[in-house]
């Protein structure tokens, strides 16, 4: 267990570096480019060469690198890898919602999205929060008066969220309802 808080605090450091900067990891410039070109000699796989890097090569790409390598490093193994691809200035709200979807996604990401008052304007983002089991209890019943009626009563019916989050999405659909 010690290790792992060596590995986080290693990449929280690497975090400071690269945002300022003053980093030396050499990552491949391809990471860094939203669509990557087919090679003209093959390569491994995207998914291979980043499975082979180091947490702190991972965390350089999360902050810095284009839109295949945050997908991919959004369902790192490691939450601090995770962390920072939310950090980095070219992720999209499409992207941000398909994380807040995502049955992977831990509860650390969704509060951090949740916290980001620019993200939160998205609807898709809010409903990809009320929807995922592993959104915090109170903020995803802080979201459902946010919600289309039409969501709300899918909420209300769903298996997939937690209890509280249905009883309250019944709640706000019936009022909704009775004034029409």
């Amino acid at each position: 267990m010690a290790e792992r808080g060596d590995e986080d605090a290693l990449a929280e450091a690497t975090a400071k570096d690269v945002a300022a900067g003053t980093d030396t990891i050499w990552i491949p410039i391809e990471f860094l480019k939203e669509d990557i070109p087919p090679p003209k000699a093959p390569l491994p796989a995207l998914s291979v060469q980043i499975g082979r890097m180091s947490v702190v090569e991972k965390v350089k790409t999360a902050m810095l690198g284009g839109k295949d390598a945050r997908i991919l490093l959004a369902h790192d193994n490691n939450r601090v890898v995770r962390r920072y691809v939310l950090s980095n200035p070219r992720i999209t709200d499409g992207e941000v919602a398909a994380i807040a979807n995502s049955k992977q996604a831990d509860e650390e990401v969704l509060r951090i999205i949740a916290d980001k008052r620019e993200w939160m304007k998205s609807y898709q983002v809010r409903l990809g929060l009320v929807r995922n089991p592993k959104t915090p209890l109170v903020t995803a019943i802080n979201l459902l008066s946010t919600l289309m009626a039409k969501d709300l009563g899918r909420l209300a019916k769903s298996r997939d969220v937690p209890e509280g989050v249905v009883n309250h999405a019944r709640r706000i659909y019936l009022e909704r309802r009775e004034k029409g």
